[in-house]
């Protein structure tokens, strides 16, 4: 696939990536896609597979060597806590965007804070809501 021509529009402007502008609000308000964006969901979903996995592995692995039984629902058990990870990490990404502003001015000036769209402080409060529902989680 080649590149368009410069000066052309990009045919692909329905794209939900963080380096694309924040005019084109398709799908979201424009705040919404920053707080999206402020999270990071791509890098959400890897510790949200990886602890539920190490968790299955310890149901699995406590079963055949131990003897002890599956618990009834355990994947409802599974599935928060990995949810819990995937929200504390969003929280991490939140507040390291919020503390890194003039570095991210720089090096990534495509993320919400720099561009904008979102402020610093709300970012941090959006940061602080999730760590405290994450300890309401536990």
């Amino acid at each position: 696939m080649s590149k368009p021509p410069i000066g052309e529009k990009n045919p692909l402007s329905g794209k939900w990536t963080m380096k694309e502008p924040y005019t084109k609000t398709r799908f979201l308000s424009v705040q919404a896609r920053g707080v999206i964006d402020l999270f990071r969901p791509f890098t959400l979903s890897a510790p949200f597979i990886v602890s539920m996995s190490i968790m299955v592995a310890s149901l699995v692995f406590n079963y055949e060597n131990f003897g002890t039984g599956i618990p009834p629902r355990w994947y409802f058990t599974v599935a928060q806590a990995g949810l819990t990870i995937a929200i504390v990490n969003a929280a991490s990404n939140s507040l390291n965007q919020a503390t890194d502003v003039e570095a991210d001015r720089i090096s990534k000036p495509y993320r919400p804070i720099p561009r904008g769209v979102i402020q610093r402080e709300g970012a941090q409060s959006l940061a602080y809501i999730l760590f405290f529902l994450h300890f309401s989680e536990l």
